[in-house]
């Protein structure tokens, strides 16, 4: 992840996107990359090397490594960055494994969102310690382990970097998020009607981005068809998101051992519809003629299907993630996957900013297989499905244990009968 940042970055500095895409501007949040030195420091400095080994409880790892102590040189070089970093605060992992080619760790690993807004230097420099301190725990989390142990690796092998990065968005009320937040690919497993694999996809959702890795119901579309409707609108409004992701600012002093919600709220999405930031975002159903209008200028129950901006090119998000997905494959030399925030705020040149927040390799093949159902007895097969999750070939599978369901009931119930 880290090295994706820096990827980024120098990609932004060397190439103009403005010849590409002259009517956004392209950046990235404020960055900074704490290397996997100080996570090994800070085990041997704490002797914290024993969680390696022994059975103790995740909560109590977090114990103690909220405990332990950061390098001086790291806490001074904090404290510098602090003074210039007015915004909320994104910590994030970026652990070796993390986006590995053959078993990625993308979402196991934790992330703390942090206000930042507490008028004492001090006290939020110990608030992004804190985070940097749990970030590291949580390579010994229960889910880290357990997925570490499913593709056999070694936990004691998992080094941990950190990223902070400067949230994007602005201030409404008590809360801090962006317009949109989202991911996209490169190449799509799952294409529909007249789209290809080769033009890709994207996810987005309403604040925060938590709600898009979290897999709740974001909006997904194709960025080269970006008009096209994937789903029907009575699909659409029972799959809608109804609540966003938001920095809560009224937690200036969060508990962190509570979790990665600590600094975070989830209001209803009729919250910034009060705020006035869903009025691009976001359509109205119409139930009585099953139809969906852009905007929220008639009653009824709102849609967020980013119709303004993806319809109407209130900015032009579609041709600009098509555009970013191009170049990123091209100058990494493999499909990738980017996430991305957008600002629908505009400058004084009447331009909204797009700000990519990661990239990173596509993992996996992105070779089709295709299949001749008119050559398969339908008598043969074991299980049948209209709508399938994902299209791929697995070489290692030698055996399949089939139980039928309708002779298990009927054994289970002669035996009930015989007792």
């Amino acid at each position: 992840k880290g090295r994706g940042l820096a990827f980024i970055n120098s990609l932004i500095y060397s190439l103009d996107f403005s010849q590409y895409l002259p009517d956004i501007n392209i950046c990235t949040p404020k960055t900074s990359i704490i290397g996997t030195d100080e996570f090994e420091q800070f085990l041997d400095r704490n002797n914290l090397h024993f969680v390696n080994t022994e059975v103790i409880s995740y909560e109590d790892i977090r114990k103690k490594f909220i405990k332990g102590n950061l390098s001086n040189t790291l806490i001074k070089r904090l404290k510098e960055s602090l003074r210039l970093l007015k915004k909320p605060l994104a910590i994030r992992s970026s652990g070796l494994f993390e986006d590995s080619l053959n078993q990625p760790f993308a979402g196991i690993f934790e992330t703390y969102l942090l206000p930042n807004n507490h008028p004492d230097l001090n006290v939020r420099l110990n608030q992004v310690m804190d985070a940097i301190k749990l970030v590291f725990a949580s390579v010994y989390s229960d889910v880290a382990k357990g997925y570490i142990r499913a593709v056999n690796y070694k936990v004691e092998e998992e080094k941990m970097a950190v990223v902070i990065q400067e949230v994007v968005g602005h201030q409404y009320g008590e809360m801090f998020y962006p317009h949109i937040s989202g991911v996209a690919q490169s190449y799509n497993f799952y294409p529909f009607s007249h789209m290809k694999p080769e033009e890709g996809f994207a996810v987005a959702a309403f604040g925060l981005g938590k709600y898009v890795v979290e897999g709740e119901n974001a909006y997904r579309f194709s960025p080269k068809y970006s008009t096209t409707e994937i789903n029907s609108p009575k699909d659409q409004i029972k799959n809608t998101q109804v609540q966003f992701y938001a920095v809560d600012l009224r937690k200036n002093q969060p508990d962190l051992l509570e979790g990665e919600m600590a600094g975070l709220t989830k209001p209803d999405i009729y919250e910034a519809e009060r705020h006035g930031t869903l009025k691009h975002c976001a359509s109205v159903y119409d139930p009585d003629n099953n139809s969906i209008s852009a905007g929220l200028d008639k009653p009824g129950p709102r849609v967020i299907n980013f119709a303004n901006v993806l319809k109407y090119n209130y900015v032009p998000m579609a041709n600009t993630i098509e555009v970013v997905l191009d170049i990123v494959k091209e100058a990494m030399g493999s499909p990738v996957e980017i996430e991305f925030a957008i600002d629908l705020n505009k400058d004084k040149d009447r331009k909204a900013s797009f700000y990519l927040l990661q990239i990173k390799p596509m993992i996996g093949s992105v070779q089709d297989y295709n299949i001749d159902m008119k050559s398969i007895n339908k008598e043969d097969i074991i299980m049948y499905a209209e709508k399938g999750m994902g299209n791929g070939f697995i070489e290692t599978i030698e055996d399949i244990v089939y139980i039928d369901n309708e002779v298990l009931i009927n054994r289970r119930q002669k035996k009930w009968q015989m007792k």
